[in-house]
């Protein structure tokens, strides 16, 4: 791969990284304010992070859902709308689906029916008025087939770097409506229509921070960056006792991953190994084997995501060590003898 392609590719995963961190974060809040925030926990019978809705003729993975003791439910989608038509009706197809929803999870996991469900979409601060504009038109459009039952309540987020936290804020336009409380208090309607919120609401990071760490994840697929960086820094040195080699494989990794955070997905891991292996800090001993030179990453000690893309971006032949080689090599061979001592067995 030429110079300039290894470094778009490692510029598109750290942008990928950045975005799904950054949508792990707005589900966190979300899961403050319906999980944590007095008063709000108590109108609450249930807040599904990664939910999965087979309803027949309509299935949905929004990126949460929130179903209410009164029976009403809110679905919660992020977007980062592109200016392409293409864009614009994969989402109104995808939200609409959600519009016509009549069931979300319960605490169980099974599917309860709720009364009325109102569609919450996140989108980024730049693109929000344009998706109400947008999603408007195609409304009006008679030609377009999206024609929800009530106008998704969209909301504008940014983060503020100086003042480290998120600001929600719903978006222009007449279409777009604050979400519906059905009475309860709080609500988000009452608390967006409080004399001092102006239709907006903020987010500390430290707010949400241990939800984050417990779950790590939202409902899209993980970018490899990613996962490699938790990987690294969270479950590898449980494995390793913090620094040394370590014989797994992507199946046992997704595995713990999702035990200790609700989701792992064996073809993510491999993606995320892959990355590891090309920054030289894995090698593939074969079939779903894989050697991993665990160790401490000094430099960058505050980002271990630049430093990973960084080794990446290098492509350097070590410091996969001596003895992980080793050691591939030894499953490898451990693998051939097995598979022909059960071959020998068979005949």
């Amino acid at each position: 791969m030429p110079a300039g392609d290894e470094a778009s590719k490692a510029e598109l995963l750290h942008a990928e990284y950045e975005r799904y961190d950054r949508c792990v974060d707005i589900v966190s809040a979300a899961e403050v304010w319906f999980t944590k925030a007095e008063g709000m926990r108590d109108t609450v019978a249930h807040f599904e992070r990664y939910p999965t809705i087979d309803a027949g003729e309509i299935i949905a993975t929004p990126d949460f859902t929130v179903l209410f003791s009164d029976g009403t439910a809110y679905v919660g989608e992020l977007s980062n709308l592109s200016l392409q038509a293409a864009s614009l009706d994969s989402l109104c197809e995808q939200i609409g689906r959600y519009d016509r929803l009549d069931r979300v999870p319960g605490p169980d996991g099974t599917l309860i029916e709720a009364t009325t469900v109102d569609v919450l979409l996140f989108v980024p601060h730049s693109e929000a008025n344009s998706a109400v504009a947008r999603m408007a038109a195609a409304i009006e459009d008679e030609d377009h087939p999206y024609s929800p039952s009530r106008f998704p309540s969209v909301f504008a987020w940014s983060f503020e770097a100086t003042k480290t936290r998120y600001v929600f804020t719903l978006a222009g336009g007449e279409q777009n409506q604050r979400p519906r409380g059905h009475g309860r208090d709080p609500s988000l309607e009452s608390w967006m229509s409080s004399e001092t919120s102006f239709d907006t609401l903020k987010g500390l990071p430290r707010h949400f921070q241990a939800i984050k760490v417990a779950s790590r994840f939202m409902n899209d697929p993980t970018p490899p960056l990613y996962m490699a960086t938790l990987l690294w820094g969270t479950v590898l040195p449980s494995m390793s006792g913090g620094e040394g080699d370590v014989v797994t494989s992507a199946t046992e990794l997704a595995e713990r991953l999702h035990r200790d955070y609700g989701r792992g997905k064996v073809a993510e891991v491999h993606q995320a190994l892959e990355l590891l292996r090309v920054a030289g800090l894995a090698t593939h001993a074969g079939e779903d084997e894989w050697v991993i030179a665990h160790q401490p990453i000094n430099r960058h000690e505050d980002d271990l995501a630049a430093t990973l893309i960084d080794r990446y971006k290098s492509r350097p032949s070590g410091p996969v060590t001596f003895a992980a080689k080793e050691r591939a090599r030894k499953v490898r061979r451990e693998r051939a003898s097995n598979k022909q001592l059960q071959t020998g067995l068979e005949e």
